[in-house]
């Protein structure tokens, strides 16, 4: 018999970025998305899209070979996805575009291995993926996995990378990263096992007809690190008082209404939140139905690596 997912929190055995994030816009949002609820809208072509140019772009980065990170790409792509944007075909044309803008010493990096001191985990993407779980003075670790550690062609420093699928590429895309949580946070993490200038943000357009790619470098600042440290202190204090205050009450994380539409949200479009008429009901359960329950996803199996 086929067990029906129920919408269930679980407790963080560790706290990523993109968990904090999502508690600091809404914790009640944040509380229904680790109940594993989802919209029956949500698409999943655009996430598998990007996680298999994930697997490819580093093969390109190291073989300059088409036909090799095609096969990185269909290791992870599932063909019935596909549509005008995202298809076997797209991937060859963007490739073959990335492959040539990024041979012959045009690239502005070079990949470099993870280092020593990096987590290892049997579910890398890549073997350039660098893994962490750092200490920011929680009861569990900030973990994650930066997509890799690379070299300024021109300066010879460190630095992190990034790779990005994207809509447009434009100059508001590349600014959302100029200070931002997950690039600083990620900073911080590379900070501790080695010395880095900044992050190069790696750009690939998802298009129907065009193909581009861009590098866009982000230079950061020890202000800038010791105040994300704060922020991440403060907001993973704050996920795990609610754990520990509102579960043990058998009821929901509280509320924000900032963050429910884009009035009250910065005005930013499609900021209306997708789960607002779970707050409109005394009891969000009874709604639950109109969501798709998707299993919590398990806590990284984490060991260091020896030196």
């Amino acid at each position: 018999m086929t067990t029906i997912p129920r919408p269930e929190y679980r407790k963080r055995e560790y706290l990523s970025v993109s968990t904090l994030i999502d508690f600091a816009r809404c914790p009640r949002r944040y509380f229904y998305k680790k109940c594993g609820l989802t919209p029956h809208g949500d698409e999943p072509n655009a996430l598998s899209f990007g996680s298999a140019m994930h697997k490819a772009v580093p093969v390109a980065l190291q073989t300059f070979d088409l036909n090799e990170s095609m096969s990185a790409f269909d290791s992870v792509w599932d063909e019935a996805l596909a549509d005008k944007k995202r298809s076997r075909r797209r991937a060859e044309a963007n490739l073959g575009n990335f492959i040539h803008t990024h041979k012959d010493g045009r690239s502005l990096y070079k990949l470099l291995p993870p280092p020593a001191s990096a987590i290892v985990t049997d579910s890398s993407v890549s073997d350039f993926e660098v893994a962490f779980a750092i200490d920011v003075g929680l009861p569990v670790p900030i973990a994650g996995r930066i997509d890799g550690l690379c070299q300024h062609r021109d300066s010879g420093k460190q630095m992190g990378w990034e790779f990005k699928t994207a809509s447009r590429l434009t100059s508001s895309f590349f600014d959302c990263f100029e200070y931002n949580v997950q690039v600083l946070s990620y900073a911080l993490a590379l900070n501790t096992m080695t010395q880095i200038d900044g992050f190069i943000v790696e750009g690939m357009l998802v298009d129907p007809k065009k193909v581009d790619c861009l590098a866009h470098p982000v230079y950061i600042q020890e202000h800038q690190l010791k105040a994300i440290h704060t922020w991440l202190n403060y907001y993973g204090s704050l996920l795990l008082a609610c754990e520990a205050k509102f579960l043990s009450q058998g009821v929901e994380f509280p509320q924000d209404f900032t963050g429910c539409s884009a009035y009250t949200h910065y005005y930013m479009p499609m900021a209306q939140c997708e789960f607002n008429d779970l707050c409109r009901v005394e009891d969000w359960r009874s709604l639950a139905s109109i969501f798709n329950i998707k299993p919590e996803h398990n806590f990284m199996d984490l060991s260091v690596k020896e030196t």
